[in-house]
């Protein structure tokens, strides 16, 4: 017992590499078993005989034994063969037996089969048995098998205890083999009940998403191969596109693991876009690239759907655009290095190099940060123009395709790259083309006015353009949408024409002097042409063609002046001085005869007409004397012809700064209701006046116009301020919102800006309630510094701020983007109509003006339920102030001074008054360097579809002349109410009889600013002496203070008008 106080029953640790895992050891059990039996028959004995029979030896081992004894010991040939032989008996022996045995049990089997008649047939049993057995007697059937009930048998009580034992462990393995079956079924059973669960989360998370894809307008189609995971796609391409596009359009929407939509490589790969930019002189100076928020990898399926369509369309525009450049060589179009390059001639003077530059880039590559950004309006306008017309192309070849095909020839169609650069180009020439003819015929028309000649003039930019809102209403082109029928007048030729009406030496008909000029960019004409058809009488009297054609503005230019300049002399002069007058030569030069009656002599002088670019100089020569005595003829005085010569030039000279409008030299007198004075302005200068229900009154100091009214941080200035009872004005509708921390101007900047603040006002030109009483703040954003230098507005400037009058409380800040108030940009007056049918949030709408002198005038619109604000009107002639516009103070010429240190100008100060018509169904407006009042419907200034802006330039209406004013109102009667500071008056158009009334004169009545109609009844307005402050000629202030705000009881019990 004491040999085993050291006995490990453990097996002993083997080395690692001889380690059997758990699985393996399992293995050698069961191999084991399979080779020995059960274990429970393996003893120490067994294992010793088992060794001394060499079987502990690995077979293998023995084998390789054998193998090399039969080695040693090789057969000869003889054996070899005998023992070939011998193996071939066996196997045929084994194979007889097997024959044999097979036959038995199936003559065995067959007979057992027999006893039913049915399944009798000789065929079942083997030949041999057939002719030995069948054959010799033996019946069928004789042979069958039964069930034999043994019970009656007495077992052995072991073999009874073996039995019983048995059929335990029998039923013990059964109910254990159903039990391990169950499990295993209950565990398939929730493994697919697990998997189906997946799936059918997984089906419903890609239905969903499938669904949702088709319920925002994408076709969904199913795939023709039999793919599981991808059994639908989606069409996103244009169906009118290009081929190579078309084929693009096209998506499968793959099932990932979880049941979500895999994108397919083709929506997954970056989207691009088409970029238009204005370069100038090399210098980037806008682009229609926008800045892009958000990563493109965390879209969603709906928006890759949408940017892979869109940069689908962006590619193909660039594209075919390629495609256009290599016809249009010769117009000043170039590609290189991917990138098309256009010259754009309309777009300012000779001296500046100004190109068009259009690539498609990755729709998330940065802006470059040193470039300029004061074009980017027309950079994104002619990029909206170009998809538009893309768009327009894939209409028409729907069109195309859905009418009768042409005739087959023999000849295969030339398919021809849609005309859009050809429509571009058109459009920039042609613009450039009439522009430049125009302003020389204006001049003209001018300098003949200003020599006391009767010379009008009337010209049409396109006139297809011009007659768009008729042309709209006409159009009943079957098949084709109003859309597509407004974008096919852009791809016609461009007809402009200009109508001189020269004048005569007698009231006789009108000679009318036509000049029509046509573009096109497409066979079988390319560029402009100049068409000028002559008065038939003037050909007639001078000898000439009455067609003629040029190429170009400068040529027809010359020929002008030539014809101008030979109506004048050869048929006005010489009409004028009868007999007496002779033309010698086809110069425009007259000889005249005159006699001094003293001397008693005759002399001839030549009169020469020259006409140089749009100025009329008039020369007299003196040619010979000739002495004659008794000659009682009466002659003209030549000083007076000299005089009148000089008088000609110097009016054809100054006339581009003169107009025509009456003017007043002396005191006008009084005249309509009398004035009466409400408050007295001593400190800050106002412009705008505003007057509640109540009887409330607010003004505002704005500091763009007025440096004494900029707030430093320090000084206190206030910019909007309540007028009292007692005549005092307090800050309205706090003072800290009128003092802005660091002042109104942000000097840190170089150069100096307007300050961001968007709780503060900066510069605020206007205040006005709206229909509800609430009143609103409109801010520019920009201030005067101490020189007079306006500065830019920065982002968080320009703005618009509503206040409660009840809480005196700020209610809503609504602040423009750059892209609608631009830094240079002077937010002046504006209006409300908060009918709730006019905006889509059903809180209304304000209208407001932008006047700069700097930018570009327009007319902004704003959405006061959602903040959302747009451009109309955006540059348009009707917006800007008249060329060469001057108006004039008690006879005297007001020039403008844009600022410190730079040379007079006219009147640069564009769209100004604002006014609604009482139903609110037109908004008036007009330049302040203008006379002439427009109209349009507030419709189309709240459209915001493709075409908006060509509707709307083609809805203004011209009203007619209102003389030089500032601020607008309306009353209930339907009267619009403007200013006219060069007649001392107030006015009003009345849109019934469309005539201008006066309402109110007054010598005390210089520049009205703004006006307001109370529910009192009254006219309220501001009279701030603009005309007479530095920003005129000669640049001192001439203000006499204090500043009034008048009023006066409007005709026929008028009264405000609410919008609500």
């Amino acid at each position: 017992m004491d040999s085993l106080n050291n006995v490990a029953l453990r097996p002993w640790p083997a080395p690692k590499k001889e380690e059997l895992t758990q699985d393996d050891l399992l293995f050698k059990i069961e191999q084991l078993a399979s080779e020995r039996g059960h274990l429970r028959n393996i003893t120490e004995q067994s294992l010793q005989e088992d060794i001394d029979a060499g079987k502990h030896v690995p077979a293998d081992a023995e084998e390789g034994a054998k193998d090399e004894k039969k080695d040693k010991e090789v057969p000869s040939r003889q054996e070899q063969l005998e023992k070939v032989f011998k193996a071939g008996q066996e196997m045929y022996s084994h194979l007889e037996w097997a024959k044999f045995a097979a036959t038995n049990a199936l003559d065995l089997v067959s007979l057992v089969l027999s006893q039913d008649p049915n399944k009798r047939s000789l065929n079942f049993f083997s030949p041999t048995f057939r002719d030995q057995g069948l054959n010799q007697g033996i019946p069928l059937g004789s042979f069958g098998i039964s069930k034999e009930n043994h019970e009656h048998r007495t077992r052995k009580v072991e073999e009874q205890h073996r039995l019983q034992d048995l059929a335990s462990k029998q039923e013990a393995a059964a109910q254990g083999a159903r039990m391990g079956a169950l499990d295993s079924s209950v565990d398939e059973i929730l493994k697919a009940a697990k998997h189906l669960e997946k799936e059918i989360r997984r089906e419903t998370k890609y239905w969903h998403e499938i669904v949702s894809v088709s319920d925002k307008g994408w076709p969904i189609q199913r795939l023709r191969q039999n793919v599981r995971h991808a059994p639908f796609a989606v069409r996103y391409g244009l169906p009118e596109a290009s081929d190579h596009f078309k084929a693009r359009g096209f998506a499968p929407l793959q099932m990932d693991k979880d049941g979500s939509i895999i994108l397919d490589p083709a929506l997954a790969l970056k989207p691009k876009t088409f970029r238009v930019r204005v370069s100038i002189d090399g210098k980037i100076t806008g682009t229609s690239q926008i800045s892009v928020d958000g990563d493109f990898a965390t879209r969603s399926l709906e928006k890759s759907i949408q940017l892979a369509r869109d940069s689908l369309l962006e590619e193909e525009l660039y594209y075919e655009m390629s495609l256009e450049t290599r016809q249009l060589l010769a117009y000043g179009v170039a590609f290189r290095d991917s990138v098309i390059h256009i010259d754009a001639p309309q777009m300012g003077s000779a001296f500046q190099d100004r190109k068009l530059l259009i690539d498609c880039i990755p729709r998330d590559d940065p802006i470059p940060s040193n470039e300029g950004h004061e074009h980017d309006w027309l950079a994104r306008n002619i990029a909206e123009a170009l998809r538009l017309l893309l768009v327009h192309e894939h209409s028409m070849r729907l069109h195309r395709r859905s009418q009768l095909p042409p005739p087959l020839t023999g000849q295969a169609r030339e398919k021809l790259p849609p005309p859009l650069l050809r429509t571009l180009l058109a459009i920039l020439n042609h613009i450039a083309g009439v522009d430049s003819l125009y302003a020389y015929l204006d001049l003209v028309a001018k300098t003949l006015k200003g020599a006391g000649l009767d010379a009008t003039l009337e010209t049409t930019r396109e006139t297809s353009w011009a007659n768009l809102v008729e042309s709209l209403k006409t159009m009943s082109r079957k098949g084709l949408s109003a859309t597509d029928q407004l974008l096919e007048i852009f791809m016609k030729p461009f007809d402009g024409k200009a109508t001189l009406t020269l004048p005569t030496s007698n009231s006789a008909q009108p000679e009318n002097l036509i000049v029509v000029t046509r573009t096109i960019i497409g066979q079988p004409t390319f560029g402009t042409e100049h068409k000028l058809t002559l008065p038939s009488t003037l050909t007639s009297d001078i000898g000439l063609f009455q067609q003629h054609k040029f190429d170009s503005v400068t040529e027809l230019k010359s020929y002008l002046d030539w014809i101008l300049s030979l109506h004048i002399a050869h048929r006005l002069l010489k009409g004028d001085y009868a007999s007496r007058a002779q033309t010698r030569t086809q110069d425009p030069r007259l000889s005249i005869r005159t006699k001094d009656s003293k001397k008693s002599t005759k002399s001839t002088k030549d009169i020469k007409v020259d006409f140089n670019d749009g100025e009329l100089k008039v020369t007299a020569l003196a040619v010979d004397t000739i002495a004659e005595s008794g000659d009682s003829e009466q002659s003209h005085n030549l000083v007076a012809s000299m005089m009148l010569s000089l008088l000609v030039w110097t009016l054809s000279t100054l006339l581009p700064a003169l107009s025509g409008a009456q003017r007043i030299r002396s005191d006008p007198g009084v005249a309509g209701p009398a004035l009466e004075i409400v408050h007295l302005y001593n400190d800050q200068w106002p412009t705008g006046i505003t007057v509640s229900k109540g009887g409330r009154k607010f003004s505002n100091y704005p500091a763009g116009l007025d440096a004494n009214n900029t707030n430093t941080g320090t000084n206190n200035k206030y910019a909007v301020a309540e007028l009292t009872t007692n005549g005092t004005e307090t800050p309205y509708p706090s003072v800290e919102i009128n003092n802005p921390p660091i002042g109104a101007i942000n000097y840190t900047t170089t150069p100096p800006t307007g300050a961001n603040y968007q709780n503060y006002l900066i510069g605020v030109q206007s205040v006005v309630l709206d229909p509800q009483d609430r009143l609103w703040i409109l801010d520019t954003g920009r201030a005067l510094t101490e020189d007079g230098t306006l500065v830019n507005a920065s982002p968080g400037g320009p703005k618009l701020v509503g206040v409660d009058i009840e809480s005196d409380t700020v209610i809503q800040t609504i602040v423009f983007p750059p892209t609608v108030a631009f830094p240079d940009s002077y937010l002046n007056d504006v209006r409300f109509d908060l009918r709730p049918s006019v905006s889509a949030s059903g809180k209304g709408v304000a209208y407001i003006t932008d006047s700069s002198s700097e930018g570009r005038n327009g007319i902004i619109i704003v959405d006061l339920g959602t903040g959302e604000s747009w451009r109309h009107l955006d540059g348009t002639k009707e917006t800007r102030a008249e060329r060469g516009f001057v108006p004039y103070v008690w006879g005297q010429p007001a020039y403008y001074i844009p600022g410190p240190g730079q040379p007079l100008t006219t009147v640069p100060l564009g769209s100004d008054g604002i006014a609604l018509s009482a139903d609110g169904q037109y908004l008036y407006f007009g330049p302040v360097g203008g006379r002439t009042l427009y109209s349009i419907p507030t419709e189309r200034l709240r459209d915001r579809s493709q075409a908006s802006e060509l509707l709307a330039l083609g809805a203004v209406n011209n009203k007619g002349e209102r003389g030089v004013s500032d601020g607008f109102e309306t009353d209930t009667n339907g009267f619009i109410y403007a200013g006219n500071m060069e007649q001392n008056e107030i006015g009003f158009h009345n849109p019934m009889n469309a005539s201008m009334t006066l309402f109110v004169r007054d010598p005390r009545i210089s520049w009205v600013d703004t006006m307001s109609v109370g529910s009192d009844g009254y006219l309220y307005f501001t009279d701030n002496q603009l005309a007479f402050s530095s920003a005129f000629y000669p640049g001192t202030d001439r203000r006499e203070r204090p500043f009034v705000l008048f009023r006066a009881p409007l005709p026929n019990n008028g009264s405000r008008v609410f919008l609500q």
